[in-house]
C-alpha cells in the first residue's frame, strides 16, 4: 500500500499533492538528532534457530528428549507439535566479551566482536507457528494487513530515493488454484470498469 501511495504522490495524483505538498513521502527531519546514518534491517525468515545463535535456552537443554511439560500450559499449534519431544541445541553457547553475551559456538566470528553487538532478548509473542510469528515480528500483530516496520519508517521519515517506490513487500504465493490474492477480476466488476483501471495504471507508467 505504501509503495503504491508513494508512486501516486510522486506523480502528483494524490489530494495531498494538490494542496501544495508535491511529495508526501519526501525525506523529513526526525524528531531527534540521529546517532546512526544508516540502518540495514535483515529479517532472516527460515534462518537458523535462535537457540543456535544468540538466544540460549537452559531449560531446553535440561528437558531435551522429553515432551513439553504440562506446567508450560496448553500449546496450540497446527500440527500437534506439543506431542513432539524437545530437541537440545546442537552447539553449546558460551559467554563472550566483557558483557559476557552468550553466543553459540556456530558463530565464532560474530563472537569475536561480541562487545560491539546490541542483543535484544526482550521480544515476546503468543504464537508458536511461523506465519503468524512473521506477521508479529514485522507488524506487531499476528493478523495480515497491518502496516509493517518499513511502512511506518517511510510514513515518519519519508525516503531519499525518488527513483523507486518507498517500500516494497513480498508477494505471497499460495498453493491453490489462484496463487496470488486479488489477481482475478472481482465479481461484479464490468469490462468497462476493468479497462478504465488498466488505462489509469498505464497513465501512471508513462
Amino acid at each position: 500500500m505504501v509503495a503504491g501511495t508513494s508512486v501516486l504522490g510522486r506523480e502528483g495524483l494524490l489530494a495531498a499533492a494538490a494542496s501544495g505538498l508535491a511529495n508526501p513521502f519526501a525525506a523529513k527531519l526526525p524528531h531527534f538528532a540521529a546517532k546512526a546514518q544508516r540502518v540495514i534491517f535483515l529479517f532472516v525468515s527460515g534462518g537458523p534457530s535462535r537457540v543456535e545463535r544468540l538466544d540460549p535456552k537452559p531449560d531446553l537443554i535440561r528437558l531435551a528428549g522429553q515432551p513439553i511439560p504440562e506446567s508450560f500450559g496448553r500449546l496450540k499449534t497446527r500440527w500437534a507439535a506439543a506431542k513432539n519431544k524437545l530437541l537440545a541445541p546442537l552447539q553449546e553457547s558460551w559467554p563472550r566479551g566483557q558483557a559476557a553475551t552468550e553466543i553459540s559456538g556456530f558463530m565464532p566470528h560474530i563472537a569475536s566482536c561480541a562487545d560491539e553487538l546490541c542483543v535484544l532478548r526482550g521480544c515476546h509473542g503468543d504464537s508458536v507457528t511461523h506465519p503468524e510469528s512473521v506477521y508479529l515480528m514485522s507488524t506487531g500483530s499476528i493478523l495480515r494487513g497491518r502496516p509493517s516496520l518499513g511502512s511506518w519508517a517511510t510514513d515518519g521519515l519519508g525516503t531519499e530515493n525518488q527513483n523507486m517506490p518507498a517500500f516494497y513487500e513480498g508477494t505471497i504465493l499460495r498453493g491453490v488454484a489462484s496463487p496470488i490474492l486479488n489477481l482475478n477480476t472481482p465479481t461484479g466488476t464490468s469490462g468497462a470498469q476493468q479497462a478504465a483501471t488498466v488505462d489509469f495504471i498505464n497513465q501512471l507508467n508513462r
